[in-house]
């Protein structure tokens, strides 16, 4: 009976050894999946990802508006007598966007804290 349960101990003492084992290499393997994503996203972007500290953008809208008002009278078909006020009024706006961002390399990209 000493004997099985010298044995229980010694399997209980080697899985507890394991899973000690897999929870310290738990940090390591995680690194090496996120740098084998981050190497197939530089390989899909040729190098070039968004990132807060590396992309610079600027924007340009310019608006032009016009509008033009004409009213007229005319005499009503229906009644000779009588006229008819007529306004016509035209509104064209026009809108112009300018965009552009330049993405720094990632050895070029600021550190983060």
């Amino acid at each position: 009976m000493n004997n099985k349960a010298q044995s229980t101990l010694e399997y209980f003492v080697m899985i507890a050894v394991i899973v000690a084992a897999l929870f310290a290499m738990q940090t390591y393997i995680k690194r090496g999946m996120q740098g084998k994503i981050r190497d197939s996203a530089d390989n899909i972007g040729q190098g070039f990802l968004y990132s807060p500290g590396a992309t610079v953008s600027s924007s340009n809208i310019s608006t032009i508006s016009r509008e033009s008002a004409n009213s007229y009278s005319e005499d009503d078909p229906g009644n000779p007598n009588s006229k008819v006020n007529i306004s016509e009024s035209t509104v064209q706006n026009t809108r112009t966007t300018e965009r552009t961002e330049d993405v720094l390399s990632y050895a070029a990209e600021p550190q983060r804290n």
